[in-house]
């Protein structure tokens, strides 16, 4: 859903050559007949066995991470492996090649989300600085979204749109933020984090690709929360 999305917008700058990993290793079905799919090159790999893509790591310019499972009730260890130890892999494998600019899609928490999802994501958030540890050649950008809105897609490439759902949601919590901090600020537990709005997967993805390339990310770690994005 965001991976293929940044993929797009990564093709749509010029002289960037994209590479996918993922376990498939093949192109999505939605995307068979998409003219800037074929751009892509679309590689085989797990992100918890460096071995299966190191090789595609040498001589890269950026590494987009976006790896995780929704924020539902689940197993905390696979969370925590699905959201952290997987996100963590692909990063330190990315600074062991020497690669000097790096992408992670994380996420907002709030309080009441699964345990084992909020430790995942802040072990990833973690090594993401760790990645850049003070060196003037690394730099990464680290985004925060709360929900995502889009058009996410099945295996067999139905189309699943969000739009209509969470667009609306945006434009609300856009139109009375003086009522949203008053809210947050009443109920912490339940809403601080929760409360914020929704943005889209192109958005997203723009902004992934400018981390990759532009030079404002470069040389140094910058978050975005999900009020910037």
């Amino acid at each position: 859903f965001v991976g293929t999305k940044v993929l797009q917008a990564l093709c749509g700058r010029s002289a960037v050559a994209a590479v996918s990993v993922s376990r498939s290793g093949s192109k999505p079905k939605h995307l068979e007949n998409e003219a800037w799919a074929s751009k892509v090159q679309w590689e085989k790999g797990d992100a918890m066995k460096p071995e299966t893509f190191q090789n595609l790591l040498e001589g890269t310019t950026a590494v987009v991470v976006s790896i995780g499972s929704p924020p539902i009730p689940a197993d905390e260890a696979w969370q925590t492996m699905m959201n952290g130890d997987s996100n963590c892999s692909v990063i330190n494998a990315a600074a062991a090649a020497g690669v000097p600019r790096l992408v992670l899609v994380n996420a907002t928490t709030p309080a009441w989300c699964p345990s084992g999802y909020a430790k995942g994501k802040a072990m990833a958030a973690k090594c993401a600085e760790e990645f850049v540890g003070g060196e003037a050649s690394r730099g990464a950008l680290v985004v925060k979204p709360g929900a995502i809105y889009g058009t996410r897609h099945t295996a067999g490439g139905i189309p699943i749109p969000l739009a209509p759902l969470l667009a609306p949601v945006r434009f609300g919590l856009n139109l009375a933020p003086s009522l949203v901090s008053a809210a947050t600020k009443a109920v912490p537990y339940l809403l601080e984090g929760a409360l914020v709005p929704p943005v889209s997967v192109e958005a997203l993805a723009e902004l992934a690709a400018d981390g990759c390339l532009s030079g404002e990310y470069g040389g140094n770690l910058t978050v975005k929360t999900a009020l910037e994005l």
